[in-house]
């Protein structure tokens, strides 16, 4: 497998548009594997990927070479080397760039889910106003999943509190509260859940959210919760 890898690594950096795609797309589908994925990672492959996140010649490169690095960043190390090559602030320049695309939006704001779980990365994604981008995910949003996505990386993104206050000066805690009454049950999930964990953060987060009217929404998921099948760690996340 590990020749394979090296072609593959090969033809990504050189040759057609078409076969360069080609190179990626089977990097995308092999990094799902957790053997593989270290195979990838030793042989220098998030780097090179990470490189492709700023390929000018093709829209649907970068796009392609961020959903193999969603895939990537399932592991520890694949997380830390994605961040040490730069591919945390150039995932937010995926989203604005390429704000349209959902595809592109879906897998960057994935991938950053996957990362946003250590300090360091928090750090990198507030200093590349990563509050502002990821905010314009939950009121624009180009699909459902990208809104999911972007919602469930700002509940661990949160814990920074500088990021956090970004995204109350940036008045992006009224985007939250309205992904409250998506339609998607795993979104209201992963909003339920990043309410309560910008909650505990502090007093001045707790009354801009309660200004943003966040006590009744939640009050009329809980009600709603009675009509449907809600899953039960969303209606804990509301009355926590």
């Amino acid at each position: 497998m590990s020749s394979d890898i090296k072609g593959t690594l090969t033809k990504i950096k050189g040759g057609s548009v078409q076969n360069r795609l080609a190179a990626i797309g089977a990097l995308f589908s092999l990094a799902s594997d957790d053997d593989i994925r270290e195979e990838i990672r030793n042989m220098g492959g998030i780097g090179t990927l990470v490189g492709c996140l700023e390929d000018n010649s093709d829209p649907r490169i970068p796009r392609q070479a961020c959903g193999a690095l969603l895939n990537m960043a399932n592991d520890d190390q694949c997380r830390e080397e994605i961040r040490d090559y730069g591919g945390v602030e150039l995932m937010l320049k995926l989203i604005e760039n390429q704000f349209k695309d959902a595809t592109s939006v879906e897998y960057a704001t994935g991938a950053l889910l996957n990362l946003s779980s250590d300090d360091d990365t928090r750090e990198m994604v507030r200093e590349a106003d990563g509050a502002r981008i990821l905010a314009r995910c939950l009121s624009d949003a180009p699909s459902e999943e990208s809104r999911r996505n972007s919602v469930g990386a700002i509940a661990q993104l949160c814990f920074d509190q500088e990021f956090t206050k970004q995204l109350v000066s940036g008045d992006a805690l009224k985007h939250i509260v309205e992904c409250l009454n998506s339609s998607d049950e795993e979104t209201r999930n992963r909003t339920s859940g990043c309410i309560w964990n910008l909650s505990v953060t502090a007093d001045e987060t707790r009354e801009a959210l309660a200004r943003e009217g966040c006590l009744e929404s939640l009050v009329n998921l809980l009600q709603k919760s009675e009509d449907v099948n809600e899953d039960p760690e969303t209606v804990g996340n509301c009355v926590m």
